[in-house]
């Protein structure tokens, strides 16, 4: 019961601050929050679809590898509010993501949760030099995922107020 509550507690407070980021006008013109999600598994790519199904304002994006990760930031003109990204994928990996999109400049802004299953401290450390704004190790429970979510939505949200 308890647990159910706190729960209902973070996806109500999720619900809050993209209800405020609306507000503010950081969400324009009705769009939605819109979330790449870039891993090779199928099975975790819905699993973070699932765990933010219930938010109505979200747009999510997906892509299999980094390659095609960048593809869709071009189509979408790095338009992307929020990035969940593996490190271990076919043809273009997490970290190598990281540094091409570093390197060009167009992860600029937009927060990065490394959801992977390495947890070598040293990888860890790399991640967060090359500027991921959290890390949660697979396999993930609910509630972790969603207190990340809501720290990275909320940090997001006080740096665009600071540039606004």
């Amino acid at each position: 019961m308890a647990k159910d509550l706190e729960d209902l507690t973070i996806s109500q407070r999720i619900d809050e601050i993209l209800k405020e980021l609306e507000n503010e006008k950081v969400i324009v013109n009705e769009q939605k929050l819109k979330i790449l999600i870039i891993d090779d598994s199928d099975t975790a790519r819905r699993a973070i679809i699932r765990s933010l199904s219930t938010k109505k304002q979200i747009e999510f994006i997906e892509a299999r590898n980094g390659i095609e990760g960048f593809m869709q930031l071009g189509r979408y003109n790095s338009n992307i509010d929020l990035i969940f990204l593996d490190y271990n994928m076919p043809i273009m990996n997490g970290s190598e993501f990281l540094q091409k999109g570093n390197e060009a400049k167009v992860l600029d802004g937009i927060p990065i949760v490394m959801c992977t299953s390495v947890a070598d401290k040293n990888t860890v450390i790399n991640f967060l030099r090359q500027g991921i704004s959290a890390y949660i190790l697979k396999p993930y429970n609910e509630e972790e995922f969603m207190k990340v979510v809501q720290s990275v939505l909320l940090s997001q949200k006080r740096k665009k107020q600071r540039i606004i």
